[in-house]
């Protein structure tokens, strides 16, 4: 009991544009995305992570007398062996599972118990769980390989992605532009490219200021 109780917790966090990759004790692998915080404690008889702020991916080993479990807010993921990705976002929180399965448990009740590769699932920023969705394993994990994927999403969304792999500030100079949105997959460090790409997909035209960029409605 005491050396459950006095394992340490380890905290990882990347900055701005950085990646990370993380061996943890119990052999598990865990990928950080930009602009993410994560505490881990692994003792004798659990594995626990806070993902705090950000994405990352785990790769679990499973042991079944010692679970492992990812706490994002009040949601938490029951790992039962399996590789998925927890995004955790001012906007909602999506959990996508690309082998395996989990099990989401939020405010002690369970969301679903098997959550199984290939899919995903939203919670909004209200905590409330959105319907089931198939994903792409390979689109899923793009930002390992350092690409952005975006289907059908609010330019609101894309500029706080993009906020976390520059040091840049997104501001619209019509409200409505934030609404608009965008599908295409572009690469997470070249900012010019995809400012380019905006222009030539949206009726949008870019004004960049130093570190802020203004989206004007063209």
């Amino acid at each position: 009991w005491w050396l459950d109780y006095s394992a340490e917790t380890q905290v990882y966090a990347t900055a701005v544009g950085q990646r990370q990759g993380i061996d943890l004790a119990d052999g598990s692998h865990v990928e950080l995305n930009a602009a993410t915080q994560l505490a881990v404690r692994i003792s004798w008889l659990r594995r626990e992570v806070a993902l705090r702020d950000g994405e990352a991916m785990f790769d679990v080993v499973h042991q079944r007398f010692r679970p492992f479990s990812v706490l994002a807010g009040d949601l938490q993921i029951r790992d039962i062996g399996t590789r998925f990705d927890v995004r955790k976002r001012p906007e909602a929180t999506v959990v996508s599972v690309l082998d395996g399965e989990v099990e989401l448990v939020r405010d002690g009740k369970t969301v679903d118990a098997g959550l199984k590769a290939g899919f995903s699932r939203r919670f909004d920023r209200h905590g409330r769980a959105l319907p089931v969705e198939a994903i792409d394993a390979e689109r899923a994990s793009a930002w390992i390989d350092g690409r952005l994927v975006f289907e059908h999403t609010p330019l609101a969304e894309v500029a706080a992605e993009l906020e976390r792999y520059h040091p840049v500030g997104f501001v619209f100079a019509d409200p409505d532009v934030a609404d608009e949105t965008l599908s295409g997959t572009f690469e997470s460090a070249d900012l010019g490219p995809f400012l380019r790409a905006l222009e030539k997909i949206l009726p949008l035209r870019v004004e960049r200021r130093k570190q802020t960029i203004v989206l004007h409605r063209r």
